[in-house]
């Protein structure tokens, strides 16, 4: 019975990549479901056989043990050197989007507030 490894909601296509690329390098079969036309299934690996899974899990930890490491490693340095993103820099490239989003999020908090305080 094919039992779920990987939720691929919300993951980078590389991140994706690289665990297609784990798994078919160790030799665990795998299939994936895709989001479908509206987006609403649940994008997966799934595992094809149930005796692959505690290997699969174990090479899942160590990857992304590493990745978190690469990549905590490449913002540090990011950082070091001052080229790292944020709201002010962010508010200088792209004042418009930001002020966008600014009054969008005014605006739900007001919607959402009005009705209890001018009750």
């Amino acid at each position: 019975m094919a039992k779920k490894i990987v939720n691929l909601r919300g993951k980078p296509e590389d991140e994706v990549e690289e665990i297609r690329e784990l798994f078919t390098n160790n030799g665990i079969k795998f299939y994936e479901t895709p989001t479908g036309n509206w987006g609403v299934s649940m994008p997966s690996i799934w595992l094809n056989n149930d005796e692959d899974y505690p290997k699969a899990e174990s090479l899942l930890a160590e990857y992304q043990l590493e990745r978190y490491e690469r990549i905590h490693g490449e913002y540090e340095q990011l950082k070091k050197k001052d080229q790292h993103d944020t709201v002010l820099k962010r508010l200088a490239r792209e004042p418009v989007q930001v002020l966008f989003y600014a009054v969008a999020i005014i605006a739900i908090i007001y919607l959402t507030l009005s009705p209890f305080i001018y009750n």
